[in-house]
């Protein structure tokens, strides 16, 4: 067979990455179980800070996990999400989630110093519809796509993908692709080719 098989440490001793791959591979009730666990031999923003560091080295599924852990992590952990700014692929998620604890639309009413770039909400959509695709399949990519288009049309984040120069957009546009009833289409083709 020749599969090579990890056995995970005791759940306070996991690493920020196995907790995530945790996250990807347990019920939610089981999951909740290790967490516990992990954050129990952790202050709160040293947690969210080592599930930040971590996520941010990772690929899509791994990172949009890491930073939904972090967010769900209480207690005084904003220094860590600011800390966490310093990270490219964390930043937008760093001045969404202060800006949703400061009970702000990041979009349309950042807080001073914590407003996003242009690009940073399509960035943030690309890469859940690459890690919903890597966990979910078709599901996965319509959840992520019904959740970034909530603030707008479907057609304008797929716009917005298609003019980006971000290689996740690419990937995510590839990866709905896949999935489009339409492939054989002129319009497809012509979209593939241009």
């Amino acid at each position: 067979m020749g599969a090579k098989v990890e056995v995970l440490s005791a759940s306070a001793a996991l690493t920020p990455i196995q907790l995530i791959i945790c996250r990807l591979g347990m019920s939610g009730e089981t999951f909740e179980q290790e967490l516990h666990a992990w954050l129990a031999a952790r202050e709160p923003a040293g947690a969210v800070t080592a599930l930040l560091e971590a996520a941010a080295e990772e690929d899509a599924a791994y990172l949009t996990t890491g930073v939904q852990i972090a967010a769900g992590i209480e207690g005084g952990t904003e220094a860590a999400w600011l800390s966490a700014m310093s990270l490219p692929a964390i930043r937008p998620y760093a001045i969404a989630e202060l800006n949703r604890r400061a009970e702000r639309d990041a979009q349309h009413d950042p807080l001073p110093g914590l407003e996003p770039f242009e690009c940073d909400a399509m960035v943030m959509a690309s890469q859940a519809i690459v890690a919903g695709y890597a966990t979910g399949g078709s599901e996965g990519v319509a959840a992520a796509v019904r959740q970034a288009a909530a603030l707008g049309s479907e057609t304008v984040l797929f716009e917005q993908m298609w003019r980006s120069r971000h290689v996740i957009a690419e990937q995510a546009l590839m990866t709905a692709g896949k999935l489009h009833p339409e492939r054989s289409s002129p319009t497809w083709r012509w979209w593939r080719t241009s």
